[in-house]
């Protein structure tokens, strides 16, 4: 544990991601992103699979922004992960997972379901004293639906066969 910490602390110090922005939490506490990165990555090289992320962690050390909205995951992290791995990253907030599990797993949701999902984690950012983003649904999707989606080739399943 005391290698993957002095990783993290290098990492962190060259603002390489996951992980920098808890930066004011206390140690080992600060960690737990790259602790869990670092086991995604270990899990996809020793199975040699691709991943999905769900995550509702909102922070700019997670994804990629462009004019203050998110667009997918941080490229950095879709880079580490085909390096090591050989395999896709994907990664999706709760709410988007859930909107993509008809298309992709044939798994249909309740539209009342997928509400209840973003009020939940509307009300969590919000006692979790991160600040809530206007510009942004819980998802971290665009609410102006005519700006730019995330670029697909890098997080959406399927998507390197739709677009190649």
């Amino acid at each position: 544990m005391a290698a993957i910490c002095t990783t993290a602390r290098e990492r962190y110090a060259k603002r390489i991601p996951p992980g920098y922005a808890d930066d004011k939490k206390q140690e080992p506490d600060r960690f737990g992103d790259y602790i869990g990165w670092r086991q995604i990555l270990d899990y996809g090289a020793e199975k040699k699979a691709a991943v999905i992320l769900v995550t509702d962690d909102r922070k700019e050390d997670w994804w990629q922004t462009e004019r203050d909205r998110i667009i997918g995951p941080r490229p950095e992290l879709v880079a580490e992960y085909q390096i090591l791995c050989k395999q896709p990253f994907y990664m999706y907030s709760l709410e988007q997972f859930m909107r993509r599990a008809k298309e992709y797993l044939g798994t249909p949701v309740a539209p009342a379901v997928i509400e209840e999902v973003r009020e939940r984690t509307q009300a969590q950012t919000t006692l979790g004293g991160e600040k809530e983003d206007p510009k942004l649904e819980a998802s971290g999707v665009p609410i102006d639906s005519s700006s730019p989606e995330r670029d697909t080739k890098r997080s959406e399943p399927g998507a390197s066969e739709k677009s190649e």
